[in-house]
């Protein structure tokens, strides 16, 4: 059975160079809508807020980068290792690790968003926020935080759906939330002057339907990646992950040393 499913998974029988072609472009434009939101965020408020808005969301960015970052790290530390399994056509271990990852990602999503919305005057005074802008930062600050859940779960399931042999699906389900993101930017703030609430919510509420719609995929699709709680393995989980995660830490610390220094 196993081996049948692993058939159905172009990535693991298909030509090398074709199969890279077929990655490699949904990869580019995932990653570009992926990053998209911030963009499409800053010019709408810059046109129709003004700078000091703009400059309360800049102050954000750092924030929302760092705990992205971490939630990013696991999410491809998880497909590396699922990847590992699925190419030894143990779709049991894959799943399991596909399990993991996401209920690591939810419990991580769940304590940072908490913590960082009971911490929130010390991070905008770590930040160098002033009376003016704080106001402003909270506006948005407040309602995006709790979106950070769904941003992240979309994450997990985008990297897992480009290992279950479907990129271009993955990077479908983000350029429509991005379009989705210009769209509600337009009437939220063009159009109803919602300000930074209504930049805010935009950006959330578009990134609920890229999420459902690659969750959709595992609920009625996925065949070698599927859900289901596990048991504790402790260090025999641990230890094959150590260097996975290890080398894309330093990764993340390189980013995150380049994103301070700016």
């Amino acid at each position: 059975m196993d081996a049948t499913l692993a058939q159905k998974n172009s990535a693991l029988e298909g030509p090398i160079i074709t199969t890279f072609l077929r990655y490699l472009l949904p990869s580019i434009v995932g990653m570009l809508a992926m990053s998209s939101a911030s963009i499409v965020d800053g010019i709408f408020i810059g046109n129709f807020v003004g700078v000091p808005a703009l400059a309360a969301v800049n102050l954000i960015i750092p924030i929302l980068s760092v705990l992205f970052g971490v939630g990013l790290m696991l999410s491809i530390g998880g497909s590396v290792r699922a990847g590992k399994y699925l190419g030894e056509k143990n779709n049991t271990a894959a799943s399991a690790i596909f399990s993991k990852t996401l209920i690591a990602v939810i419990f991580y999503a769940i304590t940072i968003i908490t913590m960082g919305l009971i911490f929130e005057p010390f991070l905008f005074q770590l930040l160098g926020a002033g009376e003016e802008l704080s106001p402003l930062m909270s506006e948005y600050y407040r309602v995006i935080m709790p979106f950070l859940l769904a941003q992240l779960v979309t994450i997990v399931l985008y990297f897992f759906v480009r290992l279950d042999g479907f990129p271009s699906l993955a990077a479908t389900a983000l350029v429509i939330g991005s379009v989705l993101n210009v769209v509600l930017d337009y009437f939220f703030i063009a159009v109803f002057g919602w300000g930074l609430n209504g930049a805010a919510w935009a950006t959330g509420l578009s990134q609920l339907l890229p999420m459902l719609t690659l969750l959709l995929y595992f609920l009625a699709v996925s065949e070698n990646c599927i859900f289901h709680r596990t048991k504790k393995t402790g260090l025999k989980f641990i230890k094959p992950h150590t260097m996975v995660y290890l080398s894309l830490s330093m990764k993340f610390l390189a980013e995150l040393s380049l994103l301070f220094s700016i």
